[in-house]
Formats: C-alpha cells, sequence, structure tokens
C-alpha cells in the first residue's frame, strides 16, 4: 500500500545510533544514498552507508532496536491479512510461476511426513496456512501484535515475539524468511540461529532486496525497496554469500524475482518527487505500465537470470 501513513511519528521520540558492518566490524564507511520514507511518508531523512572493506549497505545511523517498531503503521501491507489486500489477477500468477516461482514452489511442494517448516516474521500466515495443505507442520513467529491475532485465527501456531524469546526444543526441516533480515538490527545473529534451527540436510529460504538490482542503479533515493527507514541492510549476492560463510551456512541457489511493479512504483515515487499530483502519477504508471508490458516481461526475465532484479531468493544449508 502506498499512502501517508495516520498515525503520527515524532523523529524526536526516537533515539537513533551509529553502528558498524555487521559482517567484517568496520567503521570506515562511504555514503551510498539518502532519502526518506516515500511509503508511508514518516517524516525525516535516512542515510545508507557502504561498508569501505567489504561493500555491505547498511542504514547508519539507525533507529534503535526498542524504537524500530514505531516505523511500522497499522496499514503496513506486510501484517495485514490476505482478504484486506487487493487479490492478484490469475494472469500474473501464471506468469510469475513460469518466470521465477516454479524453482521456489517445488521448495514446499512435497514435504516428507512430519515435515516441520518454521517462518520467521510470518505476518499475517498467509505462506504458513498455504504450506499447512501442503503437508507441512507449520510454527511462525511475528512481533506485530495484530498480524499474529489474524494468524491464530485461522487456527495457526504463532509466536508472538523476536526470534531471541522463540522456543529451542525442536529443529525444523524447512525455515522461511521472506523480505525479514533487511529489518533486522544484527543479520549476522539472524543467519546463526537459523543454522542452529535447522536439522541436517534441512534449507533456509531468505528473501531481501538486492542493492545490486538495475532498478536501484536506476532509481535510487526512489526505489520502491529502498522503503527507508524500515530496511535497515541491503544485500547484494555477495555480501549475502560473505553473511552466510560467517554464520556456517552454505548458499546452495539464488533465484532473482521477476517484480514488474517494484520498478513502476518506484516511477510513481519519482514522479511525486518531481511535484506530479498523486492522481496525475498514478495514471502515468498506468498507462506506461500497459504500453511497456510486452518488452518489460522479457527485460525482467533477462534480469532475473543475471541476478539483477529487485528482489532476491536464496537457497542455503548447514555448511
Amino acid at each position: 500500500m502506498i499512502g501517508k501513513v495516520e498515525e503520527i511519528v515524532e523523529l524526536k521520540d526516537i533515539q537513533f545510533e551509529t553502528t558498524i558492518c555487521n559482517n567484517c566490524g568496520s567503521a570506515a564507511n562511504q555514503l551510498l544514498v539518502t532519502g526518506q520514507d516515500r511509503l508511508h511518508q514518516i517524516p525525516g531523512q535516512f542515510t545508507n552507508v557502504r561498508c569501505s572493506n567489504c561493500s555491505l549497505v547498511y542504514m547508519n545511523p539507525r533507529p534503535v532496536e526498542e524504537k524500530n517498531h514505531l516505523f511500522y503503521p497499522m496499514v503496513y501491507g506486510p501484517h495485514r491479512p490476505q482478504a484486506t489486500k487487493k487479490p492478484s489477477r490469475k494472469f500474473w500468477s501464471w506468469l510469475n510461476d513460469r518466470l521465477w516461482r516454479h524453482t521456489i514452489n517445488r521448495l514446499y511442494a512435497a514435504p516428507a511426513p512430519e515435515a516441520e517448516l518454521l517462518e520467521i516474521g510470518c505476518g499475517a500466515g498467509d505462506f504458513l496456512l498455504e504450506a499447512k495443505r501442503l503437508g507441512w507442520q507449520v510454527t511462525g513467529t511475528e512481533v506485530s501484535k495484530t498480524a499474529v491475532h489474524h494468524a491464530r485465527k485461522l487456527g495457526l501456531s504463532i509466536h508472538e515475539g523476536t526470534l531471541d524469546t522463540f522456543p529451542r526444543d525442536k529443529k525444523y526441516d524447512a525455515i522461511r524468511l521472506h523480505f525479514v533480515l533487511e529489518h533486522v538490527h544484527d543479520p549476522t545473529k539472524m543467519l546463526q540461529e537459523i543454522r542452529n534451527l535447522l536439522k541436517p540436510g534441512g534449507f533456509a529460504h531468505v528473501a531481501v532486496p538486492n542493492e545490486n538490482s538495475t532498478a536501484f542503479r536506476w532509481w535510487r533515493s526512489y526505489w520502491y525497496d529502498l522503503d527507508m527507514p524500515r530496511h535497515l541492510y541491503l544485500f547484494s549476492p555477495q555480501t549475502f554469500e560473505a553473511l552466510c560463510v560467517k554464520s556456517g551456512l552454505r548458499l546452495e541457489k539464488t533465484v532473482g524475482e521477476v517484480k514488474l511493479d517494484v520498478f513502476w512504483n518506484s516511477f510513481l515515487f519519482w514522479l511525486q518527487g518531481v511535484g506530479l499530483s498523486a492522481p496525475i502519477a498514478a495514471f502515468l504508471r498506468k498507462l506506461l505500465f500497459g504500453i511497456t508490458l510486452p518488452v518489460a516481461i522479457p527485460c525482467g526475465w533477462a534480469l532475473g537470470k543475471k541476478n539483477k532484479t529487485s528482489r532476491l531468493h536464496f537457497v542455503v544449508s548447514k555448511d
């Protein structure tokens, strides 16, 4: 959802901290991009830097962990149940399956009897519900009280809180982090926890924004997946693999997600940034999206093959 948030967030109520690189520990960095919250229009300017040593991109300074929740309004999309979102059209579902999603779907299609799946940051439980129908024994974690409430209404087992407070009484055949890692203050610790929770022979599926994408290089501070100030880290295939190595995980597969909306939502942000009204900007976005579709689909497919799409999916296992 793109639009102004109704809740009022004052930056004076939020403490910020400077930090060092989560991968190599270096304090040396270079300014990469300065931007604002274009999705929910929370006031303020935020800065992403690139580590001068290992190239990991992170927000610096960043909100302290105890106050980070203030940047997630009630209308934040991943915390809402699927029924309240705009339904995806059959054509796009069919197209996505053929462009990239079939590779990911195969991971979950045929679970072994009693196979256990954990989703960290499960939102309102839409994926877990589908996985349960496929035969998985499912468990989720989620920090949003609203999302937990919706997920539990579906009959799902959900732990409310962070992974730090999650029980360690079992291990899992599969663990899913769907655009979660970029939100946490310590992604290395998160990946290490995943390794500890995986059964031998298990896998984790981690999806993240790709700062090495063509869309980011094109749109910069207007890039939809920059999502300041909620995205504390941005990854590339190289920096994500470096974190995996540090965490005792082995990268098995990389899949580029072909998501045309990311490019055109970035275009919408740019139009609004240069002063066009929201209705005119939305009209131009819709018009050009349709006109360019025959070219955009094969371009997206080609970028996916080169891991240059805005979003990447990684499959990892214990080292």
